[in-house]
């Protein structure tokens, strides 16, 4: 069942309320993501972390209906509109306001299982989110790319430490609460790199170890639900 907090726009107001929104939120920043709406509606943390990311923090400059019937969603972000995404076959387009009336984004759903998300940044309320921690192996260089194991997705971060086991330097990662709590240690670390968007906010960590195999930790996308 969808969230009462995103709002219904009729179709004949598309184009009108996609240029108001535009008028409004111009120069904002914003992440642009595209996830399943099947998935979406039945597991929304699960949804988000599988997300497709296009664009991240970046300012908005233009969010259009176009097509003879309003059905194609265009959103154009970053400097000189340098990164633009568009949805074919727009089925429905929804308001999202927190409770307090407050505009949170923009959801485009489309046929074939697909929605598009215009989230508002915050950086408060991403790091309330949690983090999403991925521990990814290298495959050998004649493979097709790394092989990726989700260690945990949408826990608070709460420590991150490093400790020595005899000849053993670890990093341990703690995070979570409670039976959700984890924690993921990372033998040997070779390198650590603190990754950040291109206006400066923390988006997450990277970490290598000796065997150069990687343990990437990344901030969430703020939740829609």
């Amino acid at each position: 069942m969808r969230s009462p907090e995103f709002q219904a726009v009729p179709k004949e107001l598309w184009r009108d309320f996609a240029r108001r929104f535009e008028e409004q939120h111009h120069g904002s920043l914003v992440t642009v993501a595209e996830t399943e709406t099947s998935l979406l509606e039945t597991q929304p943390l699960t949804a988000y972390a599988a997300s497709t990311l296009y664009a991240d923090e970046e300012p908005l400059e233009a969010l259009l209906m176009e097509g003879l019937d309003h059905d194609r969603c265009t959103v154009c972000v970053g400097p000189d509109m340098s990164t633009a995404h568009s949805l074919d076959a727009v089925v429905g387009v929804y308001l999202h306001c927190d409770r307090a009336g407050e505009h949170k984004g923009v959801r485009v759903d489309a046929t074939g299982d697909r929605t598009m998300l215009v989230e508002f940044c915050d950086v408060a309320q991403r790091r309330e989110a949690g983090v999403t921690l991925t521990d990814v192996h290298a495959r050998p260089t004649n493979d097709a790319g790394p092989e990726a194991r989700m260690v945990a997705q949408n826990l608070r971060l709460k420590q991150i430490c490093a400790e020595r086991d005899g000849q053993h330097l670890g990093l341990r990662i703690v995070a979570g609460d409670g039976p959700r709590r984890i924690t993921h240690l990372v033998l040997d670390p070779a390198q650590i790199q603190l990754e950040k968007t291109r206006y400066g906010m923390d988006r997450g960590l990277r970490i290598h170890d000796v065997q150069n195999q990687a343990t990437v930790m990344r901030f969430n996308v703020p939740r829609l639900t």
